[in-house]
């Protein structure tokens, strides 16, 4: 991925509900829950990051070394990406 900005899906539709955060579509019968850590990514997508800002910004908030979490960052934005909730493009 590299330098491309992460961004959610135009037409993605979210919601917060307690500490959950629910993720639809105008055309999807189906929607996606997201808690803790994935709901914090989730606001960071919204300014367009790189993975190497996004995995920084996590691992601020969580106060740990971005190599600690890269890996578990990188593995859950592909699940977003294949699910259809981000793009991906520079």
């Amino acid at each position: 991925m590299g330098a491309e900005r992460l961004r959610r899906a135009p037409d993605s539709l979210s919601r917060i509900v307690g500490d959950d955060l629910y993720l639809t579509g105008p055309d999807r019968p189906d929607f996606d829950v997201l808690t803790g850590s994935a709901t914090a990514i989730w606001r960071a997508l919204e300014e367009g990051p790189t993975l190497e800002e996004l995995v920084g910004a996590m691992a601020r908030t969580h106060d740990t070394r971005p190599p600690a979490i890269e890996a578990e960052v990188s593995r859950f934005v592909d699940e977003l990406r294949t699910r259809g909730w981000i793009v991906v493009g520079p």
